[in-house]
């Protein structure tokens, strides 16, 4: 594959892929006691890989979120095999994305400091620097032998400028979240309550759509650790400041029928856009439509917000009839809008505003 092919994503963890590259790069990770750590870091972080044309792992980063301003690469490694391709490339690019869409300000990355002679760290650190990271300190952190350089890379949408300076500017602060709902959002027959454990059943069920992999971080056909792994990424979406991620249950008997999630990286711009899927099992008995209005309802209440969008592809008529049995208004077609399942599409922009009712704070 040439480095214009390789692709990164948002993934399950892959503990066994990170023991195994870990293996084909000795002169970097050489040190059993700390491998064990990163090989037990990959069964909880977030994960981001690039795979080969047969779906091989061939590269992994380790990402943290420390604060809404600032994230953290935790760790990467890449095969030997695929070195000098641009799969780090491709990692780093499609993270920095993911953290500016989120609202931070500050990638960081830590490494070995260069008062260490170390010729294969040094190769590192010139990556990180053509990837536009600018050393900001060398510490003891690691301990007096293995001094740790700070590494940051500004991220915001008004940041310009890498290596060798440049004129940039930090994105203004971002809204902090407001608290979780103390009473979940009802509407019709649906609640919408946080996302738990057990959900992962519906969680499968829903990974059977062919369309839902191809939008979000579910894989088709999730076994039930993969779903328990969704679960568990739904469930950290608040703390990181991405927004409100809600299960759609029955409020009859509380069974989970589907997934929605109100997303705020534009709360400072007043914007919102919303997200919404119900299990195979479940529909056609109108919950989409109920859990849209319930999530729209709860919008509302949180100050500075005055529009919802949604995103649906021209072809989507059900999720389109959703929208209008809900109350949105179909503004225009935004031409390839959005990349799904490599393909650039179009997409149907949909908006709800703020009743004149309700206050804004």
């Amino acid at each position: 594959m040439t480095e214009a092919d390789w692709r990164a994503q948002r993934d399950e963890a892959v503990p066994e892929d990170v023991e195994r590259l870990l293996a084909t790069v000795p002169e970097w990770f050489g040190r059993p006691e700390s491998n064990a750590e990163y090989i037990d870091d990959a069964r909880r972080m977030e994960t981001w890989t690039v795979r080969d044309e047969h779906g091989r792992v061939v590269g992994v980063t380790l990402v943290t979120h420390h604060f809404p301003q600032t994230s953290e690469i935790h760790f990467t490694v890449v095969d030997r095999s695929v070195h000098g391709e641009g799969v780090g490339n491709a990692m780093i690019e499609a993270i920095t994305e993911d953290v500016r869409a989120r609202g931070a300000q500050l990638l960081e990355v830590k490494t070995l400091g260069p008062s260490k002679d170390d010729p294969n760290y040094a190769r590192t650190r010139h990556f990180y620097e053509k990837m536009g990271f600018l050393p900001l300190e060398e510490t003891d952190l690691w301990g007096a032998d293995t001094p740790c350089l700070i590494m940051v890379k500004p991220v915001g949408h008004h940041a310009q400028g890498g290596q060798g300076g440049g004129d940039w500017r930090l994105m203004p602060t971002p809204h902090r979240l407001p608290p979780w709902p103390s009473t979940d959002p009802e509407f019709g027959a649906i609640r919408l309550r946080r996302v738990e454990l057990r959900d992962a059943v519906m969680a499968c069920d829903l990974s059977t759509d062919p369309y839902v992999p191809l939008t979000g971080t579910l894989p088709g056909h999730a076994s039930r650790e993969e779903a328990e792994s969704w679960v568990r990424r739904q469930q950290g979406r608040h703390a990181e400041g991405r927004g409100f991620s809600f299960t759609i249950a029955r409020r009859s008997d509380d069974e989970a029928v589907g997934h929605c999630g109100l997303w705020l990286k534009d709360l400072a711009d007043g914007r919102a856009s919303a997200g919404y899927a119900i299990a195979p099992s479940s529909r056609h008995r109108g919950y989409a439509a109920e859990a849209l209005v319930a999530l729209t309802n709860f919008a509302w209440t949180i100050p500075g917000l005055s529009r919802v969008e949604l995103f649906i592809e021209p072809g989507n008529s059900g999720s389109l009839r959703t929208a209008d049995r809900a109350g949105y208004v179909r503004e225009r077609v935004l031409v390839e809008h959005q990349e799904i399942g490599g393909t650039r599409r179009d997409m149907v922009l949909y908006a709800a505003s703020r009743p004149p009712s309700e206050s804004v704070e």
